[in-house]
C-alpha cells in the first residue's frame, strides 16, 4: 500500500479530465481552480446569522494538500530530484447537523467527494539530472468517467464540536472515510504482490480480468467508474519538454499507439480520510488544517514507457508516495445554502451527482 501520508489520491483524485490536466506543484489550480483555502478570499456574507452560532446546513469544501513527494527504489523511472514538494487538492460537499440536545455538538456530518487532484512529479529513467532534458512530468489523472462516479461512494456520518458559540469559536470534524475502487478500508484495500517474481510479467494486469495470482483480494475490489476494468481507472500522463513543444497527445486509453514518453492507465483502489480543524469565521465560513490519508494498492495497469510496456511491479515502484503535512495544509468552507444571507448555489444534498457539477462549475468562488 502506497500511503500519501498525513489526499488525495487520484486523484488524485483529482479534477483534471484529460492529459492536460494542470496540478498542485506544476503551477496550476486546485480542483477547478479558484482562490483556495488562505489565499486572500472575499469574506462570505452572513449578516441575518443568529447570535448563537449555528453550523448547521450545506456547505462547499476545498482542501489543499501540502505533500513532499517520494520515490520507491526499482522503478522504470526514477523520481528526481528526490525532495519535489506539490500540493494535492479536494472538492467536497459537507452537510451537517447540530445536536438538539447540545447547540456545541454537531452531528450528520457527511461528505461527498466532488473531485480531487494530485500533483505533477519530474522522473528520470536512470540517474537523477535535474537539468535534463529527458525529465518526465508526469501527473495521475482522474478521467471524467471516474470523476462522475465520484459523489455516489457511500460515505458513513461522523460527528464534530464547537468550541463555543460565537464567531471565532473553533471547530473539529472527526475523520470520515471515502474509499474508491473497493469494498474494503484501511490496510484490507486489495493490492497487487510485488516481491513474486511471477508478477513482475508486462503481460500481466493489462486487461480486464483481475489477476488472481497476483491481486491479494479481487473480489473485495470495486468497479465504481463502471468501465469493465478491476477497480477504479486513472489516467497516467508523462510529457518530457519535447513532448510538449511539439504537442504530442497522452494517449492514455490506447498507450500502443504512439504518444507521450509515459502513458497509459492505473487500475487502482484508494482512500481519503479527512478530519478537519479549525475556526467558524461566521455561520457562513470555516477555516482551519485539513488532515487526511490517501492510500492506494495498484491491482492492474496497462503503461509505456516510450513505446514499450511496462509491467505493473514496475508501475507501482515508478509512481511517487507522498508525505502529506497537516499543519501546512489548508481548507476553506463555504455555506451554499443561503442560510444567513449566504450564497445560495441551489443544490439539493440528496442529488450528489447534480450537486458536485455545481460545486465544479463553482468552484473558482472558493
Amino acid at each position: 500500500m502506497t500511503r500519501l501520508g498525513p489526499f488525495v489520491i487520484a486523484s488524485s483524485l483529482l479534477v483534471a479530465a484529460g492529459c492536460g490536466g494542470s496540478g498542485g506543484s506544476a503551477g496550476t489550480g486546485g480542483a477547478g481552480g479558484g482562490g483556495g483555502a488562505g489565499g486572500g478570499e472575499q469574506a462570505v456574507p452572513c449578516d441575518g446569522a443568529p447570535a448563537e452560532l449555528d453550523l448547521s446546513g450545506t456547505w462547499a469544501l476545498q482542501g489543499r494538500l501540502a505533500v513532499t513527494l517520494e520515490g520507491l527504489p526499482g522503478g522504470a523511472i526514477t523520481i528526481c530530484p528526490s525532495d519535489q514538494i506539490g500540493e494535492s487538492t479536494m472538492l467536497l460537499m459537507v452537510t451537517m447537523s447540530r445536536d438538539p440536545a447540545d447547540p456545541q455538538k454537531l452531528v450528520n456530518v457527511d461528505a461527498a467527494l466532488c473531485a480531487m487532484e494530485l500533483p505533477v512529479l519530474t522522473a528520470l529513467v536512470g540517474s537523477c539530472d535535474p537539468q535534463s532534458e529527458s525529465l518526465v512530468s508526469t501527473q495521475i489523472i482522474v478521467p471524467k468517467l471516474l470523476t462522475d462516479a465520484l459523489p455516489s461512494l457511500p460515505t458513513t456520518p461522523v460527528s464534530g464540536a464547537l468550541g463555543g458559540l460565537s464567531a471565532g469559536a473553533s471547530v473539529s470534524v472527526d475523520r470520515f472515510t471515502i474509499t474508491v475502487g473497493s469494498s474494503k478500508t484501511g490496510a484490507e484495500l486489495p493490492s497487487w504482490d510485488p516481491s513474486s517474481g511471477t508478477c513482475t510479467s508486462t503481460k500481466l494486469g493489462r486487461t480486464d480480468l483481475c489477476e488472481t495470482s497476483c491481486v491479494d483480494d479481487c473480489a473485495g475490489l470495486r468497479d465504481d467508474d463502471a468501465d469493465g476494468y478491476p477497480a477504479a481507472t486513472v489516467e497516467v500522463c508523462g510529457k518530457t519538454r519535447s513532448d510538449v513543444s511539439s504537442g504530442v497527445p497522452c494517449n492514455a486509453a490506447t498507450p500502443n499507439v504512439q504518444g507521450t514518453t509515459l502513458q497509459g492507465r492505473a487500475f487502482l483502489d484508494m482512500e481519503v480520510n479527512p478530519k478537519l480543524s479549525g475556526a467558524a469565521k461566521s455561520a457562513c465560513e470555516i477555516e482551519g488544517t485539513i488532515d487526511s490519508d490517501v492510500l492506494y494498492n495498484l491491482v492492474g495497469a496497462d503503461i509505456y514507457l516510450a513505446g514499450t510496456p511496462i509491467g505493473v511491479t514496475s508501475a507501482l515502484k515508478s509512481l511517487p508516495a507522498f508525505q502529506v503535512h497537516p499543519a501546512d495544509s489548508r481548507f476553506r468552507m463555504v455555506r451554499i445554502d443561503g442560510q444567513f444571507g449566504a450564497p445560495d448555489w441551489a443544490v439539493d444534498p440528496a442529488k450528489r451527482a447534480e450537486a458536485c457539477a455545481t460545486l465544479l462549475s463553482r468552484s473558482n468562488e472558493l
